[in-house]
């Protein structure tokens, strides 16, 4: 609480009469609000608040003779202003959530693997290793086998990514260009069919009046 004395009023004024009082217990008080009026040898003056909050007590009434330094009433704080109606919190507005893009329907393709070109002049290779085995799960480009040819050792890799199905040489085969080496079940993801819109049905036009 925070009380409100009477402030100095003039030179040799050192009191004077309370001759109205401009707010009551309740009121909400601002800074330089008038409070009361005193009549003095000179004049009749206002006395503004130098505090503000909610009034709790007032402790001269019309008539009484008030001196300065005198508590005039009393409020629930100095300084403690008094809250408006608080201010409604914009909520964000939700993020629209993107459309899922439409759905690949994915198929199986079996896909055979043969013996790509070995180089210049280059037409067979000998089996030294292979590196997979069926049911290995292979990326693109992972080799597959190895194979040795006149300048030394080549491995050759998936064309794509998929499943080791079926090996069709073994250790120290002897292969040639162009033949089957192994068979890969490969995903491939089909785009999702487009339904054409249906063409409205035509109208037959009016017939002619006679």
């Amino acid at each position: 609480m925070a009380e409100f004395k009477l402030p100095d009023l003039g030179e040799n004024i050192e009191s004077g009469e309370v001759i109205s009082v401009l707010v009551a217990v309740g009121d909400s008080l601002r800074e330089d609000q008038p409070v009361i009026e005193l009549e003095t040898d000179k004049a009749v003056i206002e006395v503004p608040s130098s505090v503000h909050g909610t009034v709790l007590e007032i402790l001269v009434a019309k008539g009484d003779q008030a001196n300065v330094g005198q508590v005039l009433l009393v409020v629930d704080g100095e300084g403690a202003s008094v809250a408006g109606p608080a201010e409604p919190v914009a909520q964000p507005a939700a993020a629209a959530e993107p459309e899922p893009a439409p759905l690949e329907i994915s198929a199986l393709s079996s896909i055979a693997v043969s013996l790509p070109e070995l180089g210049e002049g280059v037409d067979a290779g000998d089996v030294v290793s292979i590196l997979v085995s069926p049911g290995d799960s292979v990326e693109a480009e992972q080799g597959l086998v190895e194979f040795e040819i006149d300048k030394g050792v080549v491995e050759m890799p998936s064309p794509s990514a998929g499943i080791i199905k079926q090996i069709h040489v073994q250790h120290g085969d002897h292969a040639t260009v162009g033949q089957l080496i192994v068979t890969l079940e490969a995903v491939v993801a089909e785009p999702t069919p487009v339904t054409a819109p249906q063409p409205a049905p035509a109208t037959s036009p009016a017939p002619a009046p006679a």
